[in-house]
């Protein structure tokens, strides 16, 4: 039981830190923070998130600088 609890608490504490990024979301979601989910040492994401924000990114003429280095599409 004690197990079950503490699964059900470790998902319920993890839900709310997912974060849906596709072509509509993008658009709502400001310029640094759409850099920030393309630094690989915050957010592992996935080929077509990447093609969601690098698209957005280029309709707003913005480009990223990461601590990691430069970011450009």
């Amino acid at each position: 039981m004690k197990l079950k609890f503490c699964a059900l608490f470790v998902v319920a504490a993890l839900l709310p830190g997912c974060v849906t990024v596709n072509n509509e979301t993008v658009k709502e979601m400001p310029t640094g923070y759409l850099c920030s989910l393309l630094d690989p040492n915050t957010w592992i994401s996935t080929a077509p998130e990447r093609s969601a924000i690098f698209s957005e990114l280029r309709v707003r003429g913005a480009d990223c600088t990461l601590p990691s280095g430069s970011s450009r599409y």
